[in-house]
């Protein structure tokens, strides 16, 4: 290898390095994907799901409440409920963010 092969070489690579260093997403793009992924879980989840995540992670409903408006017999059966649609929640994000992050 002669002098300009190996100038070359370290010219190739550090050109890679900077592109891949100033093309990598910021904080608030990764916050953004993340909330995205989120909405997109939470929309496609089943009927009582989507309603008690919503209502209690965004809404900020009470059990009680959310016992009352969805017509259940009382609040733990919307705390069963909930833990049961977390989980759900939980497995998808896991497997979607493994994917993408």
């Amino acid at each position: 290898m002669d002098k300009n092969t190996i100038i070359g070489f370290v010219l190739i690579f550090g050109i890679i390095v900077g592109f891949s260093w100033f093309n990598r997403p910021t904080e608030e793009q990764i916050a953004e994907q993340k909330s995205a992924i989120v909405r997109e879980i939470v929309d496609n989840m089943p009927e009582p799901c989507n309603n008690i995540l919503w209502g209690y992670y965004r809404d900020g409903f009470s059990m009680k409440t959310m016992a009352e408006m969805f017509d259940y017999s009382s609040e733990s059966s919307v705390k069963v409920t909930k833990h049961r649609c977390c989980d759900k929640f939980k497995k998808r994000y896991t497997e979607l963010s493994r994917k993408l992050f």
